[in-house]
């Protein structure tokens, strides 16, 4: 059996990404879009304002990260954010290909729906998120950019997604050049195949069980991991995967992942 007739009885594909910042940049383009009087669903997927807010094809401008993955000694520090506009954190995300994992928030609170995901599992909650504070100082909401460090932290902590968007006349698309396709109620899971075992494994013994960052040959297997490029786990095309070492794998993101069973 060649490559080939494997990765496609893995339903894998050795295509090269679909994500084309050109398409979902057309997706943001309309002259003077008129506003029928109905109302929003999946067939209709169209420019609506309503009382709730800014829809297009139902989509709401407040983005975040909805599926999180908890890795075992993972720096509780570190907080998953909101943003509000194209900062540089999404611009890096954008830049890297990992923008998918975001989501559209629908309503105009603090409180998120969030998948906290435990061992490839999901435990659904509700809780509070923090705006980035790249995102207040690319916006300079209430003077951040240039304010004392007291007033930047005051302005953080006492931040108002409802003051805001009354700022904003309840609009905000001009903020983003690119949105997510999906929003926190439609997003499938962000979690790995139930056959992701075996992928893994096809994968690192194509590789040879060679890091393709730093090229060393790996024989503690538990060392070697399968990486997502696009952190969406569920994409397993050969073209968004990368077979790396461990610490090779840790540089490729913000937070701890060494210690856990699975690996993004």
């Amino acid at each position: 059996m060649d490559d080939f007739e494997k990765f496609y009885k893995m339903g894998l594909s050795k295509e090269k990404s679909k994500f084309d910042l050109d398409e979902k940049t057309k997706k943001m383009q309309w002259d003077n879009p008129e506003i029928p009087d109905v109302e929003i669903s999946p067939d209709n997927p169209i420019f609506i304002i309503t009382d709730g807010g800014i829809f297009y094809n139902g989509r709401r401008v407040i983005l975040y990260i909805r599926d999180q993955a908890q890795y075992f000694g993972e720096d509780r520090n570190f907080e998953y954010k909101f943003h509000l506009t194209g900062c540089s954190t999404l611009k890096s995300m954008l830049a890297q290909r990992r923008y998918e994992k975001y989501v559209i928030k629908r309503e105009i609170n603090n409180i998120f729906k969030v998948n906290l995901i435990i061992d490839n599992k999901t435990l659904e909650k509700e809780m509070e998120l923090h705006i980035c504070k790249h995102c207040l100082r690319a916006l300079n909401w209430q003077g951040y950019k240039n304010a004392p460090a007291a007033v930047k932290n005051k302005i953080y902590t006492n931040f108002s997604i409802e003051e805001f968007f009354d700022a904003v006349n309840n609009d905000n698309q001009k903020n983003f050049e690119v949105l997510p396709d999906y929003t926190d109620l439609t997003a499938p899971p962000n979690i790995y195949p139930e056959n992701w075992a075996v992928i893994s494994k096809i994968i690192r013994t194509e590789a040879g069980y060679i890091c393709e960052n730093c090229h060393r040959k790996i024989t503690d297997t538990k060392n070697l991991h399968v990486h997502h490029r696009n952190a969406i786990k569920n994409d397993c095309r050969r073209a968004n995967l990368e077979v790396l070492c461990a610490a090779c794998h840790q540089e490729k993101h913000n937070h701890k992942i060494l210690g856990g069973t699975l690996f993004d």
